[in-house]
């Protein structure tokens, strides 16, 4: 568990976006000129554009030295996912230092493009979700532990906080808040079981018209697109390609058995972009691959793949901002619910003092 929080941080708080683009910038470059590999990263350790990556190039270093897989040591440590990883290695594997400078490429490539739920969706609104949860909290904390004093008070002009909105919120929180948590963990249980499950196609598409596995499933052939178009672009068979993100997926139950149907497909002699259909594709995303690659060559497939990896990611980033712009309009809902209960506090206690 402490491992992969660390992992978790080294992959979206140290070397986020920003420094992986920097990384692979000067990676890449380098790699294209034919600089050894053990000079580029003594280079970058020396030298560092930033500390976050110099102190990448210098565990890579480390292992380099010690005779590990750079690529591997990298997935360990969270600094690249194992897909990432994994492209690295088989490239490199199959078509030595050319095979390894187009993977960079493809990974400089498409870290540009910055697709992630956490950038998007999370670092994105980190205002409005610490926002939000501050307000919450100020409203039950209020109800928990100054309700009696406050009462005190307004029973001098014959009012009780148990009538009062901003009190109401609060006590509603604290008396059913946690039957709603376990429902919500429930719910959340529930959901990633049927979501990680669920590889029929009519059970799937049902689920994805109550919006329910949209985002992962558009996510996953994000994913599985780009790494057959980087594949393709080395001349990779197709059999090995899905071979290898089938041992990449080994641990997901739907994205694993969805890719060895692929492969069963293939070695049955079914041409590569329809043993994708319905299994990773969805029919848009289908057409799109086929328009575009009419003759099955590798070229034509790495263009194919490449241009629905592209529209893929444009729709799911949209998707994800759309999720995003719901942390602002949950952080307008809390705070004109908790003005509304101070200017409702005020008047009472404006009321009561005329009064008096």
């Amino acid at each position: 568990m402490l491992r992969a929080l660390l992992n978790w941080q080294n992959r979206y708080i140290l070397f986020d976006f920003g420094e992986r683009h920097t990384f692979l910038m000067v990676f890449a470059t380098q790699l294209e000129s034919g600089t050894p590999m053990s000079r580029i990263l003594e280079s970058m350790h020396a030298h560092p554009y930033t500390p976050v990556v110099g102190d990448v190039a210098g565990l890579a270093l480390d292992a380099f030295r010690d005779g590990k897989p750079i690529a591997e040591y990298w997935d360990s440590l969270g600094h690249f996912s194992t897909m990432e990883a994994k492209l690295l290695a088989e490239s490199e594997s199959l078509n030595g230092r050319e095979g390894l400078i187009q993977a960079v490429a493809y990974l400089r490539e498409s870290t540009s493009e910055d697709v992630s739920f956490w950038r998007t969706v999370v670092f994105a609104n980190v205002v409005y979700i610490i926002a939000s949860a501050y307000l919450f909290g100020f409203m039950v904390y209020l109800s928990a532990a100054h309700q009696d004093t406050y009462n005190n008070v307004l029973v001098q002009v014959g009012k009780s906080s148990t009538d009062m909105m901003l009190f109401k919120i609060g006590n509603f929180v604290l008396h059913y808040g946690p039957y709603v948590a376990i429902a919500l963990i429930v719910f959340s249980i529930v959901y990633l079981y049927f979501r990680q499950t669920i590889t029929n196609v009519e059970d799937r598409t049902l689920a994805q018209k109550f919006f329910l596995f949209n985002l992962y499933d558009l996510k996953f052939e994000y994913d599985v697109c780009g790494i057959v178009a980087a594949f393709m672009r080395q001349r990779i068979p197709i059999q090995d390609t899905v071979q290898i993100l089938a041992d990449i997926y080994a641990t997901s139950h739907f994205k694993n058995t969805r890719l060895l149907w692929v492969l069963a497909e293939l070695v049955d002699g079914e041409s590569s972009i329809p043993s994708f259909r319905g299994r990773v594709l969805s029919d848009q995303n289908y057409h799109l691959v086929e328009l575009n690659a009419a003759d099955d060559t590798p070229d034509e497939l790495a263009s194919s793949f490449g241009v629905t990896q592209y529209i893929a990611g444009v729709l799911l980033n949209r998707n994800f901002k759309r999720l995003g712009r719901l942390t602002l309009a949950l952080t307008m809902i809390m705070s004109l619910m908790l003005i509304l209960g101070l200017f409702e506090f005020v008047q009472v206690m404006q009321a009561g003092t005329d009064a008096l």
